[in-house]
């Protein structure tokens, strides 16, 4: 178990000594709040306490010459740069879930991400005191479309808007950016608190807005945010104004070949009626059919007119 000393950072555990020092907010690179753990390489106390000492002074005047050097707008900075970098990493986390489940190229994931950054935006431009309504003369509202955001859209950016402002009004979200601005060692102030704010909003919004390299396989053209919505429905809207014309043409072709397949319909349909209906027509082929079968009928008619009984029955009644 570590032992903490009269220095400052210095612990022990078992018999080796360890410099914990906190590790400065300018290290954008490391997570707020992180420590290092540096050992000593040295079991005597004395010694020990001398490195300490020694190392704690650097750490000071390390410290004091930063923050001559940097003033609150560069640690508001490095803090927009940090909570961009976190949201970044966690919003890839979801999109290679997203890609898992066979959504990589899904367009609604796409539009998820932009609605609730420009609700971010929204609030890092106007701030938690003012509750936006997004309609009619809204200052918000002129802010989405002036910056391209289709009007479809607003009411999904309206739902995330007044979640993210219930969130940013709850009792311990100021107690959050408390802790936020004392990692990156910023004077708290009520100014300050009300700048960090905005700068983590700020940092969300970057974050959910860079769409190029996380969504690369959506297809732009199917979302409104990327223009293709309003291309597709200005084509719609033109489309019937050249359709009438071609329709109109196509009816003229149709009347023009009317008569004619009429007129070939007409000298069909006798034919078809005057062998199926007449009982002439029966006859005519009957007498066709045995015209072309003549060597049988004459075959048939020989044996037929040479009996007996035919030339038996008409000489008594001629007598």
């Amino acid at each position: 178990m570590a032992v903490r000393h009269e220095v400052e950072n210095l612990i022990r555990r078992g018999n080796i000594f360890y410099w914990r020092p906190r590790i400065p907010a300018f290290f954008v690179h490391c997570r707020p709040g992180s420590r290092l753990s540096l050992s000593l390489h040295c079991s005597d106390h004395r010694k020990a306490q001398i490195i300490g000492r020694k190392l704690n002074m650097r750490l000071a005047e390390l410290r004091m010459n930063s923050k001559e050097a940097m003033s609150t707008k560069k640690q508001l900075q490095i803090l927009f740069e940090h909570v961009r970098d976190a949201e970044i990493e966690r919003l890839d986390d979801i999109s290679t879930m997203a890609k898992r489940n066979g959504r990589g190229g899904d367009v609604v994931e796409m539009e998820l991400d932009l609605e609730v950054g420009w609700a971010c935006q929204l609030l890092s431009k106007f701030g938690t005191r003012s509750d936006l309504s997004l309609g009619g003369d809204c200052p918000g509202l002129t802010h989405l479309l002036k910056n391209g955001v289709p009007a479809s859209h607003v009411d999904a950016i309206r739902a995330n808007y007044r979640g993210e402002l219930s969130t940013a009004r709850s009792p311990g979200f100021e107690d959050g950016i408390r802790r936020l601005i004392y990692h990156f060692e910023i004077e708290d102030t009520a100014l300050n608190r009300e700048r960090a704010m905005s700068k983590m909003f700020e940092g969300r919004a970057a974050a959910l807005l860079d769409i190029d390299e996380r969504h690369d396989l959506v297809d732009r053209t199917l979302s409104e945010f990327t223009g293709g919505g309003r291309t597709n429905k200005s084509v719609v809207a033109e489309k019937p104004v050249d359709v009438e014309p071609a329709v109109a043409s196509s009816l003229r072709l149709a009347n023009e070949s009317k008569p004619t397949s009429t007129a070939t319909d007409i000298l069909e349909a006798p034919e078809i009626a005057y062998l199926e209906l007449s009982p002439r027509t029966a006859l005519t082929t009957e007498k066709r059919a045995l015209g072309t079968q003549q060597p049988n009928q004459r075959t048939v008619q020989k044996s037929w007119l040479g009996t007996p009984p035919r030339n038996d029955y008409l000489g008594p009644r001629t007598e």
